[in-house]
């Protein structure tokens, strides 16, 4: 990211330019569904709000599926195939980034849904305890 540089913004400088090089160092991982979930949540935020980063993604697509031939087009998700055959990298990358939100937050549900149901068998075996300390000394 693009910053002005005063004594004071040399800090945080520094530290987008860590984040924008870990982030490009995550562009095959990420292609590749390798990230965990924090991982792509921090690659698509950082994507999202770096348009350096996103041309760095971009370019990883022209590379990968542009110049090469076509035996990389086969490994595509046919969602995606359309994209990779007209060339259109722009949209590969908004598809990918679109689909991956959309899969994060899933999993963001899934876990929300998971945890509930971990807190209610905790209160009925907490609920179950109770009852039988009344019955049994009561």
């Amino acid at each position: 990211m693009r910053k002005s540089m005063d004594t004071a913004g040399a800090a945080e400088w520094s530290i987008d330019m860590a984040d924008c090089k870990k982030v490009q160092k995550m562009i095959g991982k990420f292609d590749h569904g390798q990230l965990d979930i924090k991982q792509e949540e921090f690659f698509i935020q950082h994507v999202e709000s770096c348009k350096d980063c996103r041309e760095e993604f971009e370019i990883y697509y022209i590379v990968a599926y542009g110049l090469s031939e076509d035996e990389n087009t086969a490994v595509v998700a046919k969602c995606y195939q359309k994209l990779v055959e007209q060339y259109d990298f722009k949209g590969l990358v908004e598809l990918k980034l679109k689909n991956s939100r959309a899969k994060l937050e899933k999993l963001k549900s899934w876990n929300r849904f998971v945890r509930l149901c971990w807190y209610v068998a905790n209160l009925c075996m907490l609920l179950t305890l109770i009852l039988w300390i009344i019955i049994r000394y009561y």
